[in-house]
């Protein structure tokens, strides 16, 4: 377990998010949890898990597909691929209010087969979370419209902002 200081700022945490039903986005790495306590938290706010050493990040050119799900989340949004670190074979028990958006494809074979890299959570609070497995690779946010599209509505989405028709204008950055 944590410590009792810890223990009680996730427990103030906690009930903050439920009761004002708090938007939560998070990427990749912060996915990394290695306390049980903090996964029942992630769990509830999330609607799936990532456990270390149980689940997969590899670094591999991967073929991103959303799923033929109709959400918000995947307007404007078509396949791509990449090379990035990308967190994936989740834990992610039957949950109706959970949707997985993304499927994944290593290209080596031995970083595993298509799995969810992504989902939305519709909390039982009201709140909203965004789950994604990539975003290492910091030069793929210039490179890869798409990737920035679906980011940018997986985050107004939980923010319960309405994402338009065609998915929020991802243009490039600058250089970086």
């Amino acid at each position: 377990t944590y410590d009792a200081e810890t223990t009680a700022y996730l427990q103030k945490l906690d009930q903050l998010i439920r009761q004002k039903g708090i938007g939560i986005s998070i990427f990749h790495y912060t996915m990394w949890v290695e306390n049980w306590v903090g996964r029942r938290y992630y769990l509830n706010w999330l609607g799936g898990l990532w456990i270390p050493y149980a689940s997969h990040n590899p670094v591999d050119t991967w073929k991103m597909s959303p799923f033929k799900v109709e959400h918000p989340v995947l307007r404007g949004v078509k396949p791509w691929s990449f090379r990035d670190e990308v967190f994936s074979r989740y834990f992610l028990f039957d949950n109706p209010k959970r949707t997985e958006l993304m499927e994944g494809t290593p290209s080596n074979r031995n970083n595993g087969a298509q799995r969810p890299v992504s989902w939305v959570y519709e909390r039982p609070d009201g709140g909203r979370s965004f789950v994604w497995g990539g975003s290492d690779f910091h030069d793929n946010m210039h490179n890869v419209e798409g990737y920035r599209r679906y980011l940018l509505n997986g985050i107004i989405w939980t923010a319960k902002i309405d994402v338009p028709a065609e998915g929020v204008a991802a243009p490039a950055p600058p250089e970086l």
